[in-house]
């Protein structure tokens, strides 16, 4: 079961956030479970890398976010223009 990811105090963490971090291409000890700075700006940058339309970029990732992420569901059409 997924559940939506963002910055919150204390730091969401598990295994779920480890997926994540993988997923978004950190390595070493940025793979910590934890969903902390390093991991809510590398969803910033993939969402902005993948197309999100501006006023959806965030450091926070939901259900339809992981989906995108772990390639579960495709890319809207007017994500790959941008």
């Amino acid at each position: 079961m997924r559940r939506h990811l963002g910055l919150k105090s204390p730091q969401l963490q598990g295994k779920d956030v480890k997926e994540v971090q993988r997923k978004l291409g950190l390595r070493g000890k940025d793979v910590d479970g934890f969903f902390g700075p390093v991991t809510a700006g590398r969803v910033q940058e993939w969402k902005w890398k993948n197309g999100f339309p501006e006023n959806r970029i965030s450091t926070t990732l939901g259900l339809p976010g992981l989906a995108l992420l772990f390639g579960e569901r495709e890319f809207p059409a007017d994500f790959q223009r941008r």
